[in-house]
């Protein structure tokens, strides 16, 4: 074996930034660095100079997929709305906040460009909602509700990380199948016990979150694991099945009764209610639309503009309206065409990957319907892993992947 010069040397320790970034993610809130910001900011920064510094041999720059031209023109087209905006500097900043996130996407193809690696992403992922599950519920046995920022206090619901139920709910529903997609294809059988027992504490974890959005998400994930075991043998899908049942089995016995009753008025509010007043907020933000119907009122302008409409002012609580009625239709074009693209890639994936990837695509739909997520980084963390794994999975484009000396080797 050969030693690593100092490009390679460098490349591997980009690689390890982009594992901690991606670990950190759920704690952005929580690891603040003084006046410097974020340690996911830090964190991303030096991430991003250190792989401006790999780029060349042996690590050449990668020519992009079509789904990352897409992805560029989110930026592009948030950047055209600064003409027409009603508020320019906060399009300016929500133009920026885009770039960050392209950054990260960036990242991901350039330097998670083998299975292996991305597979190592999908670890540090499962590895940060065990801590977040594990926070969540520490909440709940210390007696620590969620308490709102004007003092009420929501006995049913905790959250171990930012106060936010709904956000971890939502991160927690993520997980679940990429623990069990890891479970099944590792070899070790000491961290098999690792992703198989996530279920019992990401499961549980969100149930304390009485965040009904998640409670969905996260049921739907649930059938990747029924599919994704039958693919063992008979034995090991059997030992599978029943540790599957055993941990649902005692969540349920777990979780608190107040928290139980809220989840249990979902189907009641999807059919009748306002969803925590979402119904009222989207009435507003078509209200709001009708004001500019072709162009938007500019990117990230949302709460501004349904303010005539709804007071106070608050977030739109769901992506695709959020964008019709900050970017017009182009917006909430070019988003749902990164989304069919990728889409078009996963249909090339092994039946097991397959199965992974429309299962988070379904599970982030969702979310995005009851969330705003067009910048969230977990958005953006998923749709950078897919083209990546499209990269290593299909022959057509894997002759970008590593360089040529690394295919040798």
């Amino acid at each position: 074996m050969r030693p690593l010069g100092s490009r390679e040397k460098l490349s591997q320790c980009v690689f390890a930034g982009l594992w901690l970034l991606v670990f950190s993610l759920p704690f952005k809130n929580l690891l603040q660095v003084s006046v410097l910001g974020s340690v996911n900011q830090l964190l991303g920064a030096a991430t991003v100079l250190g792989a401006l510094l790999a780029v060349g041999q042996p690590q050449r720059l990668r020519p992009p997929l079509l789904s990352h031209l897409l992805m560029a023109t989110l930026p592009v087209w948030a950047g055209v709305t600064y003409a027409w905006s009603i508020e320019p500097s906060v399009t300016i900043s929500h133009t920026f906040g885009y770039l960050q996130l392209l950054s990260m996407v960036w990242l991901i193809w350039q330097f998670a460009e083998t299975k292996d690696r991305q597979k190592l992403l999908l670890v540090a992922y499962v590895l940060s909602s065990y801590v977040v599950a594990l926070l969540t519920i520490g909440r709940y046995l210390q007696g620590e509700p969620v308490v709102e920022d004007e003092g009420r206090v929501h006995h049913d619901r905790f959250a171990g990380v930012a106060n936010s139920p709904n956000m971890v709910g939502q991160i927690l529903a993520l997980s679940i199948p990429m623990a069990v997609y890891l479970n099944v294809t590792e070899q070790d059988k000491r961290w098999r016990w690792l992703y198989r027992l996530h279920l019992f504490f990401a499961g549980w974890a969100t149930l304390l979150t009485a965040s009904r959005g998640s409670f969905i998400s996260g049921s739907v994930t649930l059938a990747f694991p029924l599919l994704a075991y039958w693919s063992l043998s008979q034995r090991r899908r059997l030992q599978e099945y029943r540790w599957m049942v055993a941990q649902i089995l005692l969540m349920s016995i777990l979780i608190p009764q107040a928290s139980a009753f809220r989840l249990g008025t979902t189907v009641r509010e999807l059919r009748g209610g306002t969803l925590n007043s979402r119904r009222i907020i989207w009435e507003a933000g078509l209200r709001a639309y009708r004001d500019r119907p072709v162009l938007g009122s500019g990117a990230g302008t949302f709460k501004v503009a349904i303010s005539p409409h709804f007071d106070p002012p608050h977030r739109a609580h769901n992506t695709w309206v959020s964008l019709l009625v900050s970017q017009g239709p182009v917006g909430v074009l070019l988003f749902g065409t990164v989304v069919a693209a990728l889409l078009a890639q996963i249909r090339r994936f092994p039946w097991l990957d397959r199965l992974l990837w429309i299962t988070l695509l379904v599970a982030w739909f969702l979310i995005s319907c009851v969330s705003t997520w067009d910048r969230r980084l977990f958005t953006w963390l998923l749709f950078g892993l897919a083209a990546a794994w499209a990269g290593a999975t299909n022959p057509v484009l894997r002759g970008g992947v590593g360089s040529p000396k690394e295919e040798a080797a």
